[in-house]
């Protein structure tokens, strides 16, 4: 499919598969496509680290949702590229006291950061604020991750110009984010190499589940299957377990099926076993 990928810049073949492998990894061709077209938007060069694609997990879809991120520099080009960009002023940052310091040497990780933008035309330099509290990105135990443990005020700097650009050049970063403003936004995902998602350890149980389940039907039921008819009723009455099982667990019963069924020379081609799997009725729910 990615031959037929056209863009307004040309990218060779080759140029292609490197961004899906790289910045883009595992986008389908429309998120790819997607994700080209901001590129030309914006006018940034993924091979610059200026822009990437990063799928993260939608909790009200229940799917992954990709979404173009822009990395601090990248925002400064398309600032710049406006015309109307006239410098910054911080950043600078703060403690519990609130009182704004233009350099951060405490140990401990600065309550806040702040950037001014100058734009023409605005009396003012258009303030962004980040709290510590609401961008520090976290591993599973709580703890900040390496590139927040390190150097939390540059972290939390980044967070606030990204703000304050967005906010001073709309027309052209409305719903552009950074990756240090979304690595927080949803728990899920990489952040700083580390999947820190309770959604990880809920598939993990789901794939522990259907590792049992499938054991149990290989171990237990299988073995006392005689006859093509005991074939046909074991995938029509376990046919909706089966249906819920995780992909590598449901491989693994379906090959340990067919091998069953040449023991017992029960030769049920694989549509009509598909056929009974699908039309299974889903158990009733009992009341305790």
């Amino acid at each position: 499919m990615t031959d037929a990928i056209a863009t307004r810049t040309t990218y060779t073949r080759e140029q292609v598969d490197l961004i899906k492998r790289t910045f883009a990894q595992g986008s389908t061709d429309d998120e790819f496509r997607l994700f080209v077209q901001t590129c030309e938007r914006l006018g940034l060069d993924p091979f610059a680290r200026q822009a990437f694609l990063v799928k993260r997990w939608n909790t009200e879809l229940g799917c992954n949702v990709a979404q173009t991120q822009v990395s601090i520099d990248g925002f400064r080009v398309v600032a710049e590229r406006t015309g109307r960009y006239e410098g910054q002023v911080g950043p600078q940052w703060c403690g519990d006291d609130g009182a704004w310091r233009d350099v951060w040497l405490d140990k401990a990780p600065p309550a806040a950061a702040r950037v001014g933008v100058f734009r023409a035309g605005h009396r003012e330099p258009i303030y962004g604020i980040a709290r510590y509290a609401s961008f520090v990105q976290t591993k599973k135990g709580g703890e900040p991750n390496r590139m927040w443990a390190t150097m939390p005020d540059i972290m939390l700097a980044k967070c606030a110009e990204s703000q304050a650009l967005r906010k001073a050049f709309p027309q052209v970063l409305s719903g552009i984010y950074s990756p240090d403003e979304m690595g927080q936004s949803e728990r899920d995902g990489m952040v700083d190499g580390e999947y820190v998602t309770e959604r990880a350890e809920a598939q993990a149980r789901v794939k522990n589940e259907s590792d049992r389940h499938a054991n149990m039907l290989i171990d237990d039921v299988l073995p006392t299957l005689q006859e093509r008819a005991d074939v046909e009723r074991f995938c029509h009455f376990n046919g909706w377990d089966i249906a819920r099982l995780h992909t590598n667990a449901k491989s693994r019963l379906w090959r340990a099926l067919q091998k069953r069924m040449a023991e017992i020379n029960a030769d049920i081609p694989a549509h009509e076993l598909r056929q009974l799997i699908s039309t299974a009725p889903q158990p009733e729910e009992t009341e305790e």
